[in-house]
């Protein structure tokens, strides 16, 4: 959890690095803008510059928070489905997923899989 406490910490992805599985980063996607990502395996950007979060998802995987300090913004990069107990910042407040089945929908979508909480302030 502490990569969602204090991203922060973690440096922001670069090309020309060996980055060892289990590795945190910071990347700038465009959609929804600086999230936590975990290697999943050793990912070479030396050998492949190109194997970003964005063009190679398959080697990283997106962090979910599990309350309300620790949530983000909502997105299923990677089609990293939200579980029960996870947690997501969206249009404002703060929600938790209180579905039985792992979804990569939002509350507009499927409110009866999510409990609002309050603002975000």
């Amino acid at each position: 959890e502490t990569a969602l406490i204090c991203p922060e910490a973690f440096d922001f992805w670069e090309a020309g690095k060996v980055y060892v599985a289990g590795t945190n980063l910071r990347y700038d996607f465009p959609d929804w803008g600086t999230i936590v990502v975990q290697t999943v395996r050793e990912v070479d950007t030396e050998t492949h510059p190109d194997w970003n979060p964005a063009d190679a998802p398959s080697e990283y995987k997106a962090y979910h928070g599990n309350s309300k300090e620790t949530a983000q913004p909502y997105n299923t990069y990677n089609n990293t489905a939200y579980n029960k107990g996870e947690w997501m910042i969206y249009n404002g407040f703060y929600y938790e997923f209180t579905g039985d089945s792992p979804l990569l929908y939002n509350s507009d979508e499927y409110a009866e899989c999510w409990t609002r909480h309050e603002v975000v302030s």
